[in-house]
């Protein structure tokens, strides 16, 4: 005998197969039970589940929920280490659940410490480079800089560095940074002050 899918909803007739709120609460059931899920491992592997009432039934779900206020809405769980039911979920938009995901840290930037997203909004910088800038360590005035920093022309055969005029191999041997690591900050803007005192991290391609 075939094993029953757990995702497998009973038959209900509802006539709401196709709408936006039916696959909302399929996609959440998903998540929470199916461990072959994309995302099974940030829900049901951290243990987060879906109340009795809405597991069992679509219907008691979109009488809880309602239909969602518009498309550009979608579902949310309020705590985020809680679990799907009534109390703890709402119709948010996507600009709400960014400032309500786990993957939203707070960061300090010269002495004020603000949501990533709200980082974002006040500077209008790409999350993603903001993040890059902040692991690389630049100084607090020019991570929310929308200029890059300049770029260097690395065909040149030396560089001014603290005071010298110094090719890309002599300041690795005088400063002990690989001249691949050396090529890749200064290749990626950063300051040749910065790009030779500045330590490896310990992971495979840092830079």
């Amino acid at each position: 005998m075939a094993k029953r899918n757990p995702t497998m909803q009973s038959r209900e007739r509802h006539g709401m197969s196709n709408s936006p709120e039916f696959t909302a609460w399929a996609h959440m059931r998903s998540r929470c039970k199916n461990s072959n899920s994309q995302y099974y491992f940030r829900y049901g592997g951290r243990g987060v589940k879906v109340c009795k009432e809405w597991d069992k039934s679509f219907s008691s779900f979109l009488a809880d929920m309602g239909k969602r206020p518009s498309i550009w809405h979608s579902l949310e769980r309020i705590n985020l280490d809680g679990d799907y039911e009534p109390s703890n979920c709402k119709w948010a938009l996507k600009k709400e659940q960014m400032r309500n995901t786990s993957r939203n840290s707070q960061i300090t930037i010269g002495g004020v410490t603000r949501l990533l997203c709200e980082w974002v909004e006040i500077s209008g910088i790409n999350p993603t480079t903001l993040r890059g800038r902040i692991r690389a360590r630049w100084p607090d005035d020019k991570i929310l800089d929308k200029k890059r920093f300049q770029k260097i022309n690395l065909n040149r055969k030396t560089f001014p560095c603290n005071g010298e005029n110094l090719s890309i191999k002599e300041m690795s041997e005088k400063y002990g940074v690989p001249i691949k690591t050396l090529y890749c900050r200064i290749r990626r803007g950063m300051p040749i002050e910065r790009a030779v005192t500045q330590p490896r991290k310990n992971y495979p391609g840092s830079w």
